[in-house]
Parts: structure tokens; C-alpha cells; sequence
């Protein structure tokens, strides 16, 4: 597939690097989260590769979180693509599809990839998108709160077809929801390569012929002489004008240097000039991001990235916020982005309420962080430091994380972070790690 690609970062990793991570002390990690604080999806099997793509706090059950992912078994060649349902303590939920795991593959409907995305609808419904296995199309699952397909959607299927839905090649990415209706970024073949799009259906997941062009909306041709254009994530968020909006957050590039850049959408697929300027926020050259959150109380919407040096060929950790109106917040950091020391990038992050925590990946282990809401590391987290190391470093066996999601228990004050359980020689085990945010 001839998709465009952000820039690598180097796989080079800096001579002190190593050293440096053996000095940092270790995040906390709450033991009575699942097992020692670590959730398992699935049963552990010689020889299994699994990961999880995704996580998300329900908003309609209390203490449930949901997580999709996959794992293959060359040996038995039994492959699973799922979603799974936790309970707040790490254990799957049998509530949920009897044992707690929706296994798209036992369906037959087709044989699927990792799915892309999870979203919730107010009803406690989940939108799943899945790939089509060897094709260039995806399903739009819903599943009720019980864990079984929803009939009445897609034409009594439980699914919607991208064949279906426009009768040409497209491969769904990001979910939102937003006026009981649903939004899917995508990559549609063009005449030379996929393009990004946004579809927007109905709460039936037929096509709105009033969004976009007959129900799709290019975003190539939304801002002018830019190209390689790639989205990064879409949300739904209440801007000063008071009618629910999408956020779309998108990586791109205009001459030879490359930005993160947000647009703020109307629900028919019209830019809102009055977000940013001109309908945009656009970051400093070579900002990458590679997650966002997007927070009701605190009306901001932060950026977890990167900021890559071409001339050194490495990036930076870093992370900045904008307010609801497109602006930056200058509460944090003075309105500039903050850019972390150590050679790395922030992966993805949530709010607490007081500031932010997330976690990064730093070429051979992982860094848990938490800040405060200026903009500066909350050192009450892992003193004096307000970051520290999280699950394994290579070429240990452990956790790994993966994916630009984290999702926040505030109950048990917890931060849930998706990833996979490692053994170089056995298994891997999808997995979701719980790093404890209580201080002393």
C-alpha cells in the first residue's frame, strides 16, 4: 500500500543513553492491579505473538476499561482479533461475552488484522474498526455493553463494510463520535497513493450525504499547498461557540519541513474559521506528535510528541497544549511546548484533574512522567524526578508498551497503559500495566 509515512526516527541510540536509564529509578506500579499490576488478556501459549493497539476508560459502567488487540500462534496457527473488557481490578470481566474477550475471527465474517480503533457511544455501545485480512477494507463493528454484535446496525450484520460504503478501496483509522453521529478518518485510494479522509455516517452507519462530498470529506484539499498529509486522530469537542465540533489532528508538510497541524471541524465537514487562525493551529516546524488527549473540564487539547533535529538525526520528548479556541494554553510552559532532555519521544497521555501524565518510549525502555498544569514535571511522582523507568528494557523479558493510548482510573489513581507481556523464548501475552499515581 503507497500511503505517505512521517520521517523514522533514528534507530541510532545515544552513547549514554543505556547508562542513563540504568540510573533512573522505576515508576510505581500498583500490585493490586491484575497480577503483581499487570492485566493478561489472554492465557499465556508457547510460541504466541500478541500485542494491544488501544485502551479506553468506559463512561457509562463504572470501573470497566476496554482494550483491543491481537495474538497469533504460528504453531497452532490459532489467530485472534479481539476486544477484551476489564473490571476495575485487572480481571476480565465475565459479564462481558461470558468470559470478558469478543474474538472478531470467530464471527466468520472474515478473517481481520489488529483493530485500529475504540470508541464508546452514550449508551455504553462500542464502535470497533477492524481490518479486512489481505484486503484494503475494514469493518465498523458495534457491540452492546454485553459484548454481543448489535443487529440493528450495518443492514443487520452487527457491521458496516467499507465495500459497502463506497464501492472502491478504504482503510478506516480513528473514531469519534459526536450529535448521535459517527465519524471514521480513513485512507481512500487515489489515483496514485492512499489519501486521508473523514466519513461520517449516521448512528445506523449508513453514509451522510450532508457531510463532506456525499458523505466523505478529503483532507488533502483542506489546507493549500501542504502535502504528505497524514491524521493523526479525530475527537469531539465543545468549542466557545457552544455546538459540539471535531478536532482533527493531522501531520503534514508544507516546502521541506514538516508540523503538527489541528483543525476544528463543524459535524458537516466545514472548517470552523473561528479556531485558531483561520481554522488551524499549526505547531513549530518538526513538531511530531504522536497522540493527543482532549479534556472537557480543563478545555484543552494536548499534544504528545516529538521534535526532531534533521541536522542530528534524533528527537526530543515533547509536549504542548492548546486551548478549545485553537490558541496556546499559556498556563502551560508560557504557551511553548516543552521539550524533554533525554533522546526519546512521549508516546500518549491523559488529564488528572491537576496536570497530565502519560508515558514515552526512549529507544531501549519506557518513561512514565507525570506534570503539573503549568507545565512542569510533578515532582511528587517518582522523586525528584516526576518521571521514571516503566516495565522492561531491552532485551529483557517483560512488559512493553505499545500504541498512542493511556487511559486514567481516578478512583483507584491509577494510570493504564496497553501494551504486550514479552518472552524472548516463549510467549507474548497482551497485556495492560497500572502505574500507581498516589504520593506519600
Amino acid at each position: 500500500m503507497n500511503t505517505s509515512r512521517k520521517p523514522a526516527r533514528s534507530t541510532r541510540v545515544p552513547p549514554t543513553l543505556a547508562q542513563a536509564s540504568m540510573q533512573l529509578p522505576q515508576a510505581p506500579i500498583d500490585g493490586a492491579y491484575g497480577i503483581d499490576g499487570i492485566a493478561y488478556i489472554l492465557e499465556k501459549s508457547a510460541g504466541s505473538r500478541a500485542d494491544n493497539t488501544a485502551i479506553i476508560n468506559s463512561m457509562v459502567t463504572d470501573g470497566r476499561s476496554y482494550v483491543i488487540g491481537e495474538s497469533f500462534n504460528p504453531n497452532t496457527e490459532d489467530a485472534r482479533v479481539f476486544v477484551a473488557c476489564l473490571k476495575q481490578n485487572g480481571k476480565l470481566d465475565g459479564s462481558f461475552n461470558g468470559d470478558g474477550v469478543f474474538d472478531f475471527n470467530k464471527t466468520a465474517s472474515a478473517a481481520y488484522e489488529a483493530p485500529e480503533s475504540i470508541a464508546e457511544d452514550d449508551a455504553g455501545n462500542l464502535l470497533i474498526v477492524v481490518p479486512v485480512q489481505g484486503e484494503s477494507a475494514s469493518h465498523l463493528w458495534k457491540l452492546n455493553a454485553e459484548g454481543q454484535p448489535d443487529l440493528t446496525f450495518g443492514e443487520g450484520k452487527g457491521y458496516v463494510a467499507t465495500h459497502a460504503l463506497v464501492k472502491e478501496e478504504l482503510l478506516l483509522e480513528h473514531l469519534a463520535l459526536a450529535k448521535d453521529h459517527i465519524f471514521v478518518t480513513g485512507l481512500r485510494r487515489g489515483p496514485q497513493k492512499f489519501e486521508p479522509v473523514v466519513i461520517g455516517l449516521d448512528r445506523d452507519g449508513a453514509l451522510r450525504l450532508d457531510f463532506g462530498a456525499d458523505g466523505i470529506l478529503d483532507v488533502s484539499k483542506l489546507i493549500p499547498d501542504t502535502h504528505s498529509h497524514i491524521i493523526d486522530g479525530i475527537a469531539s469537542f465543545t468549542p466557545p461557540s457552544g455546538s459540539q465540533h471535531l478536532v482533527l489532528a493531522l501531520y503534514l508538510m508544507q516546502g521541506e519541513d514538516a508540523y503538527g497541524v489541528t483543525t476544528a471541524l463543524t459535524t458537516d465537514g466545514k472548517v470552523d474559521n473561528a479556531f485558531g487562525n483561520n481554522g488551524q493551529h499549526w505547531s513549530a516546524p518538526w513538531f511530531i506528535n504522536n497522540g493527543f488527549s482532549v479534556d472537557p473540564v480543563a478545555e484543552r487539547i494536548t499534544f504528545y510528541g516529538e521534535l526532531y533535529d534533521l541536522d542530528e538525526d534524533i528527537s526530543h520528548p515533547s509536549v504542548y497544549r492548546i486551548d478549545y479556541s485553537g490558541m496556546p494554553a499559556r498556563e502551560f510552559n508560557g504557551g511553548e511546548a516543552l521539550v524533554f532532555d533525554q533522546p526519546g519521544g512521549w508516546y500518549a497521555g491523559v488529564e488528572t484533574g491537576d496536570g497530565l501524565v502519560g508515558y514515552g518510549s526512549f529507544y531501549s525502555y519506557m518513561l512514565a512522567f507525570r506534570l503539573t498544569s503549568d507545565g512542569k514535571f510533578d515532582t511528587r511522582f517518582v522523586p525528584p524526578f516526576g518521571y521514571g523507568q516503566v516495565g522492561a528494557q531491552v532485551p529483557e523479558d517483560g512488559f512493553y508498551a505499545s500504541g498512542s493510548t493511556v487511559t486514567l482510573d481516578p478512583g483507584n489513581k491509577r494510570l493504564l497503559i496497553n501494551g504486550r507481556d514479552e518472552e524472548a523464548r516463549g510467549s507474548t501475552v497482551p497485556s495492560v500495566i497500572a502505574v500507581s499515581l498516589r504520593t506519600a
